[in-house]
């Protein structure tokens, strides 16, 4: 709508709030004698409704749980606010004798004080007779179009301009209070944005539901459900149903965060009837998130019935909602300790053990278990009970997991490791009898246990790769202090059954650190083991078509040589699929679908890998619903596996069938309440809806656990910093620091954060404590030792690293980074040679190790010599670094090669162009080497000297340059 000027002044008398849905006495108070009169003609069943919520039988408010259950409930909105007449004031001395002064907390949302009016509207000092200047609809048009860019700051600028040239226009003040409100920080300067406008309209919904989202967000509670409560007051109240709803969901949280518990109860009432309404809320992310999911409401109603002591009312309000979300383990917990707190300790112990084997065992529902038994004997009582549980049904799961957890809790780990480590071979390696047993290990970082047990995993199930990637990926953790080494892994004594999985775990470990050769070498060996490993055969297979020195037909030979040799063991089953997987690299779709369709008939039954293959080969071949199809059916047959999950999500988000992938995720909390990836996904749908308590809620629960993960740890950095709240994320990651000091990754996030808000001396402190705390642990300090580099103090890196090999000569590592430090700043250069070449004697093969030695001696002016190592690190890379690459480039042009260096530097600049499309995060040294590339190839195209890196020491001959 364009500016516009005042409508005439509000004429409206005082007023009180329009009446609650449901009208009655607050909690606590008895119902009235007289049952009022039922609503004029309807129908039957709904003259029947009213009938029921008007019984003595029901507490006060109960009818909000049958409206939001039943069609036409008895309650409805208030579709016509009253404006004939104001509550009179309570007045102590004539109350009846026999009714005592109510509390806040007991008053209903017409009993409120004070009254209220909409105020009139402004005068307007030299009203515009005319319609709104051209100037000021041009700049508000402009306006409008910045903020749908996203660009408010120049909205805001722009509507200013636009209130100089037409000052009494209501229009521009809301819509300059809306930019500044969208910025995030501007919340004073939306407030006195929406005051103006107020002034000048307020019987405007719009304008005071803003007003009181703007004073909630600060914490002004008063003045917030004032607002609200005059956005009841407006006409528009009883005509813009989405307006109306998002004003009574934000007055029902403001009065209940006040203590208003009988009046958010009344408001809330109001909500869930118009959430009702099909479509209504269609445009509104907020409120179409609350309608499709009303469980969120009927907790805060729910919440507030328990703080009255009004537990059966509460019960009713939590069951709806864990109805509704079977998967969510907080509703649940609700239920649970509402009966404790009913003094239904009974109950309660039946309810809990009913969430122990819904939500297998988890370690909340455990936690769960055990607070229900506190006062009933603690876990000694709880121990015995299980224990008595387990021998009458030892095969069920979840009774065995929560007496293995409460046995560690009572300092019985290894009775637990027993009981699990025999589960585990009686299932064969079960991926929850694994997972449970490895999260033991690791919890007492014994890290040749874990790694062991997923060897063993491995080959007894070799389709289960996928489930075990997540603990894998665990070992490998830098700020833990159990991470697995090559070196280790290597020297690991497994069975000989077990050899082609170690073998295959090694090239994975070894493509981690840049150890190409060793990766081939090991899953050269794994493919030639007996019995075969399938997954090592398509590792091989996707590897062969990822090297970046092949072209296609060397590819298509390697891999009909690695097919030929299934053939000929007889897997006729694995071939098949192999052949399809090669010609969904060829591009060939509808041919790998066929043949990996004969691959199913002949597996029997398929694997996971198999199938995910099908799904891919059915998406690129335009078969949407057989993709999803078989997404859905891998999801029913692996629930713990993270993949199909993922695709799935994905397919519906990008497509946008919310709906559906709401039920994805559902599925996926229910198999597997302990996934951190789900639950930060489960995060991010609250977040989008602008349920930020909920998601805030449901990260907090995870942090308790899973501090030192990185990926909650990210989210928890994307929430904060969406909310404008950064300083209360910096508060909790240090609190955690001084609670838990080994917690590196909270560290590293602490420092991520102080970097961004240029805070270098607290970052300094953070790792100054964290280097102490670790420093007689060579790995730890050298993980801490580059996280000052994120804070650019390299140099206090480079003294650290120097601890690192002083505390560990043989830290290949650190020697590396210490040596290339220094050389690429041209110091140091015997001593970072001598380093270098310790780090390549120890992992000849480590590519990062390679071009630090070619780099020293290019830095040494040993060109020919810097050359052979830089090509031996690029040899054996499948995906080669776009660093080694330039280094190589810069070092045939000092030899005067000039056209193989333009090779070298156009195929650095691929890379960096791969890495990009790859969806990988750009760095600022990466854009830097961009820039480079791009100059030195625009110099040697043009003939001119190329400005390559500078040498410290000249040695040889060297061609006319530059720099």
């Amino acid at each position: 709508a364009p500016p516009h000027h005042p409508s005439p002044p509000n004429q409206n008398p005082p007023v009180s709030p329009p009446p609650s849905p449901r009208r009655g006495p607050p909690p606590g108070f008895p119902a009235p004698s007289l049952s009022p009169p039922p609503p004029p003609g309807g129908a039957p069943h709904r003259r029947e409704m009213w009938r029921l919520c008007s019984s003595k039988m029901l507490r006060p408010s109960r009818a909000i749980l049958l409206v939001a259950i039943a069609l036409g409930g008895c309650a409805s909105p208030p579709d016509s606010p009253r404006t004939d007449q104001t509550v009179a004031p309570v007045n102590a001395a004539t109350a009846p004798a026999t009714r005592p002064l109510k509390t806040p907390a007991m008053l209903t949302l017409d009993e409120l004080r004070p009254a209220l009016r909409l105020p009139a509207s402004r005068p307007v000092t030299n009203p515009a007779t005319g319609p709104a200047p051209l100037d000021a609809l041009a700049l508000y048009a402009q306006a409008r179009a910045r903020v749908l860019a996203n660009q408010r700051i120049a909205a805001v600028n722009l509507l200013e301009d636009a209130i100089r040239l037409d000052p009494a226009s209501f229009e521009l003040r809301y819509a300059l209070g809306e930019a500044h409100g969208g910025i995030g920080t501007h919340n004073d300067q939306a407030i006195a944005a929406f005051l103006d406008a107020a002034a000048i309209n307020p019987n405007h919904l719009g304008v005071q539901t803003e007003l009181g989202r703007q004073y909630l967000a600060k914490g002004l509670l008063e003045k917030a459900i004032e607002h609200l409560r005059l956005a009841l007051l407006t006409s528009d109240y009883r005509r813009d149903n989405s307006g109306a709803a998002s004003a009574e969901f934000l007055l029902a949280r403001a009065l209940q965060r006040n203590g208003n518990d009988r009046a958010a109860l009344d408001a809330y009432a109001r909500l869930l009837v118009r959430l009702r309404r099909p479509g209504a809320m269609r445009g509104n992310s907020e409120l179409s998130f609350l309608a499709s999911r009303p469980e969120a409401l009927f907790i805060q109603v729910g919440d507030l019935y328990g703080r009255g002591g009004l537990y059966d009312d509460a019960l009713r309000a939590y069951e709806l909602a864990a109805n509704r979300r079977p998967e969510s383990f907080d509703y649940a917990a609700k239920v649970v300790r509402t009966l404790l707190a009913a003094n239904r300790p009974g109950a309660a112990a039946a309810r809990a053990a009913d969430v122990v084997r819904a939500f297998r065992a988890s370690h909340d529902s455990i936690a769960l278990l055990r607070e229900t038994y506190r006062n009933a004997g603690g876990d000694a009582a709880v121990a015995a009970r299980l224990m008595a549980l387990h021998r009458q049904s030892p095969d069920d799961r979840a009774i065995l997991y929560s007496l293995v957890n409460v046995l560690a809790a009572v300092d019985r780990r290894a009775d637990a490791e027993r009981l699990l480590q025999g589960a585990v071979e009686r299932d064969r390696y079960g991926i929850e009898d694994v997972r449970r047993l490895f999260n033991s290990y690791a919890s007492r970082e014994d890290v040749d246990a874990a790694a062991l047990l997923l060897t063993n995993a491995l080959a007894a199930r070799p389709d289960s790769l996928r489930e075990l990637l997540p603990l894998w990926s665990e070992l490998l953790l830098p700020s833990r202090g159990y991470q697995l080494r090559l070196a280790r892994l290597q020297a690991l004594r497994v069975p000989p059954t077990s050899e082609a999985a170690k073998q295959f775990w090694i090239s994975q470990l070894a493509t981690v650190w840049n150890r190409d050769v060793a990766a081939r070498t090991a899953l050269e060996r794994s493919v030639k083991q007996n019995p075969p490993l399938p997954p090592a055969f398509r590792v091989l297979l996707n590897r062969y078509w990822s090297r970046g020195d092949w072209d296609e037909a060397r590819k298509i030979e390697a891999s009909e040589e690695l097919i030929a040799t299934v053939e000929t063991s007889g897997n006729a089953a694995l071939a098949a699929e192999l052949r399809g997987l090669l010609l969904l690299n060829r591009g060939e779709p509808r041919k790998a679908a066929d043949e990996l369709a004969r691959a199913h008939q002949l597996a029997g039954r398929p694997s996971l890998d198999l199938q995910l293959a099908q799904a891919t080969a059915a998406r690129a071949a335009g078969s949407t619903p057989k993709f999803e199809q078989i997404l859905w059916g891998l999801i029913s047959d692996y629930p713990t596996a993270e993949d199909p999950y993922e695709a799935l999500l994905g397919h519906y988000i990008n497509s946008g069938a919310a709906p559906q992938a709401i039920k994805v995720l559902r599925a996926w909390l229910a198999a597997d309440p302990e996934s951190v990836k789900a639950r930060v996904i489960e995060a991010s749908i609250y977040l989008q809806g602008k349920q930020t308590a909920l998601a805030e809620q449901s990260l907090l629960k995870l942090f308790e656990r899973h501090s030192d993960d990185a990926e909650l740890l990210s989210a928890m950095r994307n929430l904060y910093g969406a909310t404008d709240q950064v300083d209360k994320y910096i508060n909790l990651l240090e609190t955690e620091r001084v609670n838990r000091p080994e917690n590196r990754a909270a560290v590293a996030m602490l420092v991520e954060l102080y970097a961004q808000q240029k805070r270098t001396s607290e970052a300094m402190r953070e790792l100054d404590a964290a280097q102490a705390a670790v420093a007689k642990d060579a790995d730890l300090l050298y993980y801490v030792a580059h996280l000052y580099t994120r804070i650019g103090q390299e140099s206090v890196t480079e003294d650290t690293l120097a601890k690192v090999v002083k505390l560990d000569p043989d830290h290949a590592a650190a020697s590396n980074d210490l040596g290339y430090s220094w050389a690429d700043k041209g110091k140091n250069l015997d001593r970072a040679e001598q380093l270098i070449r310790n780090a390549v004697q120890a992992e000849p093969d480590n590519q990062s190790f390679l071009d630090s030695l070619g780099w020293v001696l290019y830095k040494r002016g040993k060109f020919d010599e810097a050359r052979r190592q830089l090509e031996a690190a690029i040899a054996p890379a499948t995906l080669p670094d776009p660093v080694v690459l330039d280094h190589l480039g810069d070092t045939l042009y000092r030899l005067g090669r000039t056209d193989d260096a333009m090779q070298q530097w156009q195929r650095s600049r691929q890379r960096l162009a791969q890495l990009q499309s790859d969806g990988i995060a750009d760095s600022p040294d990466r854009r830097q080497l961009r820039l480079e590339l791009q100059a030195k190839l625009k110099q040697a195209q043009d003939g001119q000297p190329v400005t390559v890196a500078p040498v410290v020491e000249k040695r040889e001959a060297l061609p006319v340059v530059s720099g």
